[in-house]
């Protein structure tokens, strides 16, 4: 149960108040009520549009395991246009001959492993920190911008914190649609990496 109470209180055992800090000026006006006891952890936040009133954030005190769960870092192959030609000069001075054997899991095997091999020792490889809680189209300066929102949001100015959170809009909007057109060129990028490749897979299959 919740709402703005204004001076009134429920004079009940079964359920808990969980709002303890003032939610307007020097007055607790705003309340949350549960029949559940040290389930929440709430917290201030600035107030939404024109309003006067501080906003009540409930946060659970139960967090799932994913939310525990450290950053991890992963590495992940980088293969440009200079790899790929790199490979494909590779491929082209290869004798194919060498990996053919009458078992042919042991020559799809052999193969695979050889065009694996190559590939690796003709690209590069990046280091990624992967936070398990992040949104992927947040980038730092976002990230910056939202934290000086809430550094501000104590400081009372209505107008200075009106200007933080359209920068914060404008910045997220931004994001979101860089992150769109990112994965939109990695896709297409994909299908003609892809192309070539069934292209070079045909020009292998020729030689046997």
């Amino acid at each position: 149960m919740v709402g703005d109470f204004n001076k009134a209180r429920l004079s009940t055992s079964s359920l808990y108040q969980y709002v303890n800090f003032n939610t307007r000026e020097n007055s607790q006006l705003d309340l949350c009520y549960s029949n559940i006891s040290d389930a929440y952890k709430p917290y201030k936040l600035p107030p939404l549009s024109t309003s006067d009133h501080a906003a009540v954030q409930l946060v659970p005190i139960y967090q799932t395991r994913h939310k525990f769960k450290k950053n991890t870092k992963i590495s992940k192959q980088i293969i440009d246009d200079e790899s790929v030609d790199k490979c494909k000069a590779v491929f082209d001075t290869t004798d194919w001959s060498l990996f053919i054997s009458d078992d042919m899991c042991l020559t799809t095997e052999t193969i695979t492993d050889y065009i694996n091999f190559t590939l690796t020792s003709n690209s590069s490889c990046e280091e990624f920190i992967i936070n398990p809680n992040q949104r992927p189209w947040i980038t730092s300066e976002l990230k910056a911008k939202i934290k000086e929102k809430y550094d501000n949001r104590k400081c009372g100015d209505q107008t200075l914190r009106k200007e933080k959170q359209a920068e914060v809009n404008k910045l997220m909007s931004d994001a979101k649609l860089a992150y769109k057109n990112k994965m939109l060129a990695h896709i297409s990028s994909n299908m003609k990496h892809l192309a070539e490749h069934q292209e070079n897979v045909w020009l292998v299959e020729t030689h046997f």
